[in-house]
């Protein structure tokens, strides 16, 4: 079975429950994601639309786990063509982004999109996580 596809299988279980999911399961499928090839991340830019959301709340989870060249792509997508659950998870993966020499800075589209976020939630976590971005694209500037 190749990697990609152990690994949708590990995000897509139905039968764990999110303490088994955040217990054990997500360890397991960050260890198979890290030895994904070039390929494997192509192929997964375009797999992830076609899941159901709890995968995708899975997978925008565990990307900021991973090398940001390989991931920052994909969760910027889901900030612009997913849920809100999702979104908001994507935005925590990206604002966590912050190690071994890197920092995740929104460009201007993701601030964009952000903004429209912020002014539809009332989720306090998210609100102050979109804050912190927007305090990074501000000091970058």
């Amino acid at each position: 079975m190749n990697k990609l596809k152990e690994f949708d299988e590990l995000l897509a279980n139905k039968t764990i429950t999110d303490d088994g999911w955040y217990d054990y399961m997500q360890d397991k499928a960050i260890s198979r994601a890290k030895n994904f090839e070039d390929t494997d991340w192509k192929e997964l830019t375009s797999l992830w639309k076609t899941r159901d959301e709890d995968w995708q709340i899975r997978l925008a989870g565990i990307l900021g786990s991973y090398n940001p060249s390989k991931t920052v792509q994909i969760l910027e997508a889901i900030t612009n063509e997913s849920k809100p659950t999702v979104i908001a998870e994507a935005i925590n993966s990206l604002e966590g982004m912050d190690g071994d020499g890197y920092l995740y800075v929104p460009g201007e589209n993701i601030l964009q999109q952000m903004e429209k976020i912020y002014s539809n939630t009332k989720d306090p976590i998210l609100r102050s996580t979109i804050e912190t971005l927007q305090a990074r694209a501000k000091k970058e500037k």
